[in-house]
C-alpha cells in the first residue's frame, strides 16, 4: 500500500520535479541507500565537491541511464528551493534537513523519487518501508521551511558579494564559486541552480591554507574549513557563508580583509 504524501512532502515533490517524496528518519546516508535497495551507489552532489562545483546533471543522467544505473543526487546544500534535480534526470534526490532546523543531528531526510521511478524495480515499495517522520515532525518541518528559505537566500547573497570581493584580492591565488562568470561550472550552474549560486566559496590563499586557518582561529572565527586536497593535490579553504548566519556583509568583508595577506607572495 502506497503511503500518502503529506502537504509538506508534496511541496518538496513540486519543487524537485519528483513523483513522490517522503520525509524519513535516518542516520547515515549509506543506511538510507541500503534501505532503498541501492547498495554501492554513490550520491552526486548538485552543489559540492572539492573545490566546489556544479555537475552537468543532464549529461550525467544520460550516462547513468545508458549504463542502466541509478542516479542518486544529494541536494542538501542547494536545497529544493535552489535546485530541482528531478527535472534534470536524477532518479532519487536526497536532502538532509539539518539546516532547516539549524540542527546537524536532526536525523530527518527528504527522499524524492523521479517520475520514471517505475523503471527501478521495487524502489517505491522500499521507499514506503522506510521509517517516516511523525505528524509532529512533519508540522515542524512545514513551520521551519519559510524561515530557512529566507536564511538560505541571505547566505547565497552574501556568498556572491564575498566571492566578487575575493576575485579581485591579491591575497587569493585561486578561487572557485559557481556564481562567478569565470568559474568553470558557471554555465552549468546557471541552468541548474536558482535563487543564487549557493553559500560555498572555496579559495587557495597566497599565504597557504594552514597559515590562514590559524589566523582565523586566533580571531575566533570558524567559517573557514580546511578541505582535503582537491585538484592536483592542492589544498583549499572553504568559506561556508551559511555558517556566517547571513550576517552583515560589511562584517564579513572586514573579517576576510584582516585574514588575507595584502599582497601575493
Amino acid at each position: 500500500m502506497t503511503v500518502a504524501q503529506s502537504e509538506v512532502e508534496r511541496g518538496f515533490s513540486k519543487r524537485i520535479g519528483a513523483q513522490r517524496t517522503r520525509i524519513v528518519r535516518c542516520g547515515e546516508t549509506r543506511e538510507l541507500l541500503d534501505g532503498l535497495g541501492l547498495p554501492g551507489v554513490v550520491p552526486v552532489e548538485s552543489l559540492g565537491g572539492i573545490p566546489v562545483t556544479v555537475p552537468d546533471m543532464r549529461a550525467l543522467a544520460s550516462g547513468y541511464r545508458a549504463r542502466g544505473e541509478v542516479l542518486v543526487v544529494d541536494n542538501t546544500t542547494a536545497s529544493s528551493f535552489g535546485s530541482s534535480p528531478g527535472r534534470r534526470g536524477g532518479h532519487v534526490v536526497l536532502e538532509r534537513l539539518d539546516h532547516v532546523f539549524d540542527d546537524r543531528g536532526c536525523g530527518l531526510v527528504a527522499v524524492s523519487v523521479s517520475r520514471d521511478a517505475r523503471s527501478i524495480p521495487g524502489l517505491l515499495d522500499r521507499l514506503d518501508l522506510l521509517p517516516g517522520a511523525s505528524g509532529e515532525e512533519q508540522r515542524a518541518v512545514a513551520e521551519a521551511l519559510p524561515g530557512y528559505n529566507e536564511r538560505r537566500k541571505r547566505a547565497n547573497d552574501l556568498a556572491q558579494v564575498v566571492a566578487t570581493f575575493l576575485s579581485c584580492h591579491p591575497g587569493v591565488r585561486r578561487l572557485r564559486y559557481p556564481g562567478l562568470p569565470t568559474d568553470p561550472s558557471h554555465e552549468v550552474a546557471a541552468s541548474l541552480l536558482f535563487d543564487g549560486f549557493g553559500p560555498l566559496v572555496d579559495l587557495v590563499p597566497s599565504v597557504g591554507v594552514e597559515a590562514m586557518r590559524q589566523e582565523c582561529e586566533r580571531d575566533g572565527r570558524n567559517a573557514f574549513l580546511a578541505l582535503p586536497s582537491g585538484e592536483a593535490g592542492e589544498a583549499w579553504l572553504r568559506l561556508d557563508l551559511w555558517e556566517w548566519g547571513g550576517g552583515d556583509v560589511r562584517d564579513a568583508l572586514l573579517a576576510l580583509e584582516s585574514s588575507l595577506p595584502v599582497h601575493d607572495g
